[in-house]
Protein backbone atom coordinates (compact mmCIF):
# COMPACT_ATOMS: atom_id res chain seq x y z
CA UNK A 1 0.00 0.00 0.00
CA UNK A 2 2.85 2.49 0.72
CA UNK A 3 4.67 1.86 -2.43
CA UNK A 4 1.24 2.72 -4.52
CA UNK A 5 0.64 5.41 -2.42
CA UNK A 6 4.03 7.05 -3.28
CA UNK A 7 3.43 6.41 -6.79
CA UNK A 8 -0.17 7.72 -6.63
CA UNK A 9 1.56 11.11 -5.16
CA UNK A 10 3.74 11.16 -8.45
CA UNK A 11 0.77 10.72 -10.94
CA UNK A 12 -0.95 13.20 -9.58
CA UNK A 13 2.31 15.95 -9.31
CA UNK A 14 2.83 15.09 -12.56
CA UNK A 15 -0.62 15.68 -14.11
CA UNK A 16 -1.09 18.61 -12.26
CA UNK A 17 1.63 19.80 -14.50
CA UNK A 18 0.22 19.08 -17.68
CA UNK A 19 -2.15 20.91 -19.48
CA UNK A 20 -5.36 19.48 -18.80
CA UNK A 21 -9.46 19.87 -19.17
CA UNK A 22 -10.85 21.65 -16.55
CA UNK A 23 -12.79 18.22 -15.64
CA UNK A 24 -9.61 16.30 -15.41
CA UNK A 25 -7.99 19.52 -13.65
CA UNK A 26 -10.87 19.01 -11.06
CA UNK A 27 -10.61 15.11 -10.45
CA UNK A 28 -6.69 15.69 -10.27
CA UNK A 29 -7.21 18.71 -7.60
CA UNK A 30 -9.96 16.63 -5.86
CA UNK A 31 -7.44 13.38 -5.32
CA UNK A 32 -4.75 15.22 -3.83
CA UNK A 33 -5.84 15.92 -0.75
CA UNK A 34 -7.46 12.22 0.26
CA UNK A 35 -3.91 10.98 -0.66
CA UNK A 36 -2.25 13.63 1.29
CA UNK A 37 -4.94 12.72 4.06
CA UNK A 38 -3.97 8.58 3.65
CA UNK A 39 0.19 9.22 3.98
CA UNK A 40 -0.48 11.88 7.25
CA UNK A 41 -2.14 8.32 8.54
CA UNK A 42 0.79 6.29 7.33
CA UNK A 43 3.40 8.73 9.11
CA UNK A 44 1.28 7.73 12.55
CA UNK A 45 2.04 4.20 12.26
CA UNK A 46 4.77 2.70 14.24
CA UNK A 47 7.53 1.93 11.63
CA UNK A 48 9.30 -0.98 12.36
CA UNK A 49 11.34 -2.41 9.42
CA UNK A 50 13.64 -0.61 6.82
CA UNK A 51 11.03 -1.08 3.86
CA UNK A 52 8.36 0.42 5.60
CA UNK A 53 10.55 3.64 6.46
CA UNK A 54 12.22 3.67 3.28
CA UNK A 55 8.36 3.28 1.61
CA UNK A 56 7.70 6.47 3.67
CA UNK A 57 10.50 8.38 2.72
CA UNK A 58 9.62 8.00 -1.11
CA UNK A 59 5.66 8.45 -0.34
CA UNK A 60 6.87 12.28 1.19
CA UNK A 61 9.33 13.04 -1.43
CA UNK A 62 6.31 12.17 -3.89
CA UNK A 63 4.31 13.73 -1.74
CA UNK A 64 6.43 17.33 -2.12
CA UNK A 65 6.52 17.16 2.21
CA UNK A 66 10.54 16.45 2.59
CA UNK A 67 9.21 18.63 5.37
CA UNK A 68 7.09 15.45 6.79
CA UNK A 69 10.33 13.00 6.94
CA UNK A 70 11.29 11.74 10.20
CA UNK A 71 14.54 11.18 11.41
CA UNK A 72 14.20 8.15 13.32
CA UNK A 73 13.51 6.28 9.48
CA UNK A 74 16.36 6.86 8.06
CA UNK A 75 17.93 5.60 11.71
CA UNK A 76 15.94 2.47 10.87
CA UNK A 77 17.10 1.91 7.40
CA UNK A 78 20.40 2.59 8.53
CA UNK A 79 20.54 0.22 11.42
CA UNK A 80 19.24 -2.91 9.69
CA UNK A 81 21.15 -2.52 7.11
CA UNK A 82 23.69 -6.02 7.21
CA UNK A 83 27.47 -6.19 7.23
CA UNK A 84 27.65 -6.38 3.23
CA UNK A 85 25.52 -3.29 2.53
CA UNK A 86 22.21 -4.71 1.69
CA UNK A 87 19.03 -5.63 3.93
CA UNK A 88 16.93 -8.70 4.33
CA UNK A 89 14.20 -8.98 2.01
CA UNK A 90 10.86 -8.25 3.35
CA UNK A 91 7.39 -9.14 2.15
CA UNK A 92 6.79 -6.74 -0.41
CA UNK A 93 3.50 -8.52 -2.31
CA UNK A 94 0.98 -11.22 -1.81
CA UNK A 95 2.14 -13.71 -5.09
CA UNK A 96 0.07 -16.54 -6.36
CA UNK A 97 1.67 -20.15 -5.49
CA UNK A 98 1.27 -23.80 -6.43
CA UNK A 99 -1.85 -25.37 -4.96
CA UNK A 100 -4.03 -22.04 -4.79
CA UNK A 101 -2.08 -20.60 -2.22
CA UNK A 102 -0.81 -17.68 -1.91
CA UNK A 103 2.83 -16.36 -0.13
CA UNK A 104 4.73 -13.05 0.17
CA UNK A 105 7.17 -12.01 -2.48
CA UNK A 106 10.10 -11.16 -0.40
CA UNK A 107 13.57 -10.23 -2.09
CA UNK A 108 16.85 -8.50 -0.32
CA UNK A 109 17.58 -7.55 -4.06
CA UNK A 110 14.08 -5.18 -3.72
CA UNK A 111 14.24 -4.29 -0.19
CA UNK A 112 17.75 -3.07 -0.81
CA UNK A 113 17.47 -1.26 -3.33
CA UNK A 114 14.45 0.32 -1.51
CA UNK A 115 16.31 1.51 1.31
CA UNK A 116 19.35 2.35 -0.78
CA UNK A 117 16.88 4.93 -2.78
CA UNK A 118 15.35 6.14 0.42
CA UNK A 119 18.86 7.24 1.86
CA UNK A 120 20.35 8.29 -1.61
CA UNK A 121 16.82 10.60 -2.09
CA UNK A 122 16.65 11.91 1.86
CA UNK A 123 20.44 12.61 1.90
CA UNK A 124 20.71 14.77 -1.43
CA UNK A 125 17.98 16.40 0.26
CA UNK A 126 19.94 17.52 3.30
CA UNK A 127 22.59 18.08 1.35
CA UNK A 128 21.34 20.51 -0.47
CA UNK A 129 19.47 22.02 2.64
CA UNK A 130 22.53 22.56 3.88
CA UNK A 131 23.90 24.48 0.98
CA UNK A 132 21.29 26.88 0.83
CA UNK A 133 21.77 27.78 4.80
Amino acid sequence: PLYALGTFLRVIGRLATLPLSVEVKKAVDATRPALLQELERAMGARVLTAQHAALLIAACLDARRPDAIDAAWVSTIVKQQRFDGSWTGEPFFAAPNRGRSVTWYASSVLTSALCYDALMRSSRLRDSERLEA
